[in-house]
């Protein structure tokens, strides 16, 4: 009889959530036991902006150039591809090189 079986118990996970892109989504994580049944859950997902990695300052006298580098890293395996541009709202006078490639 069921009176005396204990269905109490703890279920432990890890969720990494790294999105390359900002989204809000919801999924259902679903867990099977042989023994004791099948329970759903709804997850809601949400990803934001992130953070300033870092903040590149260049201060030129009129009529002067300045210019700074940086080595960019890639996190994945494998390879990946960027494009490198100021956006829309920047000043016309700034420029970066290269515009695209590819990092290993």
């Amino acid at each position: 009889s069921d009176e005396n079986v204990n269905y109490d118990f703890i279920i432990r996970y890890r969720l990494l959530f790294e999105p390359l892109k900002t989204f809000n989504s919801s999924v259902e994580l679903v867990i099977s036991s042989k023994n004791k049944g099948r329970w759903r859950a709804e997850i809601e997902l949400q990803s934001t902006e992130p953070d300033v990695d870092d903040v590149i300052e260049l201060t030129a006298a009129v009529g002067s150039v300045d210019k700074v580098g940086f080595k960019l890293n890639n996190r994945f395996l494998g390879y990946s591809s960027f494009d490198a541009y100021f956006s829309a709202k920047s000043s016309k006078h700034f420029s970066v090189t290269p515009h695209s490639g590819v990092l290993a």
